[in-house]
This record gives C-alpha cells, sequence and structure tokens, in this order.
C-alpha cells in the first residue's frame, strides 16, 4: 500500500498538541484522510486502523496519539504499511536514556534539544542528565566555574522542550561519590572523606546542609517529581574522617543514615521518587528494607 501523503482530520488542539510528531509526515489538502481522534479507553496505548482510503488514529491520551503517529511514520520510512488493524501495548511503562554532562565536553542546549527529538520519535519517555556539578547554584557560584554549567533558565526551558515531546526530564544529581568537581574546591576541601576528594564525608551535617541547599535550588527547575540520587560506588567510606565511627557502628548502619538523610531532604523540596543505583544492596543487603517505600534501586 502506498500513501504519498495525508490530509489532517482532527481537533485544532490535538494538532498543535502533535505538531512535532506530524512534521514528520508528508501532508497536503489532496492526500489521503489520517483522522486523529482522543477515544477510546486505556486497553492500548494506541489503535490504528489502516484502509486503502483513509487512516484513522485514537487513544485514550495525547501521549498515544504521539505513539501512534510516531508509528505510522517508522512503516512508511520501512515500505511496511499495509491494511488493517494495528494496536500496541508497551513492554515497559518507563523506557528512559540517561546522559553523562558532567565528564567532558559539555553538549549544547541545542545538541540536547536534538537528542530530546531523536528520543522522542524514540518513544522514549525519560531522560535524565547526569550532573556532579553542572547546574548552576547561586548561593554556591564556585560550583562548576571550571567547566562550565546549566544555568536554571537553560534547565526550565530543556523541561518545557521534552515535556512538549512527551518526555519527563528528571534530575539526576549525584550525592556522595564522584564529586571530586566540588570537593577539589577550595572552599569544599573540608566536606570530603578524605585528602583523594572522591566522596563526601557521610558523618558530616555540613554536607547535608550543603545537599540540601542543592535540593532547594535545583529540584523546583523540573516538573518531574523523581529525582536519582546516584550514591553508586562507596568505595572509600570508613577510609578517613568516618574511620571511627564506621569501626563503632559499621559501614551499613553509617552509610544507611546518610542515604536517609539525604532522601529526607530530597523529599523535603518536593521530591516524591527517589532512585538510587543498586549495587548499595550487594554491598549492604539490609538496605532495601530500611530505606522508605518510594525508593527504587536501578542497575548500571
Amino acid at each position: 500500500m502506498k500513501h504519498n501523503y495525508f490530509k489532517l482530520v482532527a481537533d485544532d488542539n490535538i494538532l498543535d498538541s502533535l505538531s512535532f510528531e506530524l512534521s514528520h509526515l508528508p501532508t497536503g489538502e489532496n492526500g489521503v484522510e489520517l483522522n486523529i481522534d482522543l477515544e477510546g479507553d486505556d486497553t492500548f496505548l494506541f489503535t490504528l486502523n489502516v484502509k486503502e482510503n483513509n487512516i484513522h488514529l485514537t487513544s485514550s491520551t495525547l501521549c498515544g496519539l504521539h505513539a501512534g503517529i510516531n508509528e505510522l511514520s517508522a512503516r512508511l520510512k520501512l515500505g511496511r504499511l499495509t491494511s488493517g488493524m494495528i494496536t500496541r501495548t508497551p513492554m515497559f511503562k518507563y523506557r528512559g536514556m540517561m546522559l553523562d554532562v558532567s565528564r567532558g565536553r559539555m553538549p549544547t542546549i541545542e545538541y540536547l534539544k536534538r537528542l530530546i527529538d531523536f528520543l522522542s520519535l524514540m518513544n522514549i519517555n525519560i531522560l535524565q542528565l547526569y550532573s556532579e556539578d553542572k547546574i548552576q547554584l547561586e548561593k554556591y557560584p564556585e560550583v562548576g566555574e571550571i567547566t562550565g554549567v546549566f544555568t536554571k533558565d537553560e534547565i526550565r526551558e530543556l523541561d518545557e522542550y521534552a515535556g512538549m515531546r512527551f518526555i519527563e526530564l528528571q534530575p539526576n544529581i549525584q550525592t556522595y561519590s564522584h564529586m571530586h568537581g566540588i570537593l577539589r574546591l577550595p572552599e569544599f576541601f573540608s566536606l570530603s572523606e578524605n585528602d583523594t576528594l572522591f566522596s563526601f564525608n557521610a558523618n558530616d551535617n555540613n554536607v547535608i546542609g550543603f545537599l540540601d541547599d542543592e535540593f532547594e535550588e535545583i529540584l523546583p527547575l523540573f516538573k518531574s517529581r523523581t529525582v536519582n540520587i546516584n550514591m553508586d560506588e562507596a568505595y572509600d567510606l570508613g577510609t578517613g574522617k568516618t574511620k571511627e565511627i564506621v569501626e563503632s557502628q559499621g559501614k551499613g548502619e553509617v552509610f544507611y543514615e546518610f542515604v536517609n538523610k539525604v532522601i529526607e531532604s530530597a523529599m523535603k523540596h518536593g521530591a516524591e521518587n527517589i532512585q538510587l543505583w543498586g549495587d548499595i544492596c550487594h554491598k549492604y543487603p539490609d538496605m532495601a528494607k530500611k530505606l522508605p517505600a518510594n525508593v527504587t534501586f536501578i542497575d548500571w
């Protein structure tokens, strides 16, 4: 079946909401009718009914229509559009990507927008930008000064742009290890576990104070209520300033208390869902049982 171009038939609000996806379809007033409607239940993400003289795309949500248009575009490009009924139910509700923006050259906002466009067409619905010191902090302007930061306005702009492409931009903030970008600054030497400047001192309330300030400034920039606090590779816990308390209480207990304080701080500033890396469970198996139910452990 060959459809060279389409005549779009839909309410204006649907056309406006899906303008990006529809821009990838060949359209024309004399084309085959492509009817797009918000209707039906949530049995399927979308239903695409392809006939010789018209195509009818339906979904109960704009997100479903977005996925349906992507399906139609892909089939056209591959030459695999045939008459019949096409339905989709995603195998995974959350389909995400994490991009490390803390190492090497920082990507530009223009590049990140192009990436969001591409991910949107692939029906990816989550993007995280891993940051150690790459988001502007007004209270600590020296953070990221050496290598550059994304301004608050840039993060807000990206968040809005991603949302229009049906992608949730989630904050991803390293809160324990890999902190050399911050700890190498003279103002922050005192917050380190030891002279390697790799990890925070998990027994220092000043660290919690800094992270609390960071959450207060960064989390409101995102519409998402999910935050990835990382905490992977806690190699040097107990090797410096926490040596005495670790010997007294054990590594697992000291780290649990630190993680819990960071979670409480993030939730105080609007986070509802917390993510952190799952290697913590391999080292401290009881951690998963002790932390709040809104914590998700993820693999890397």
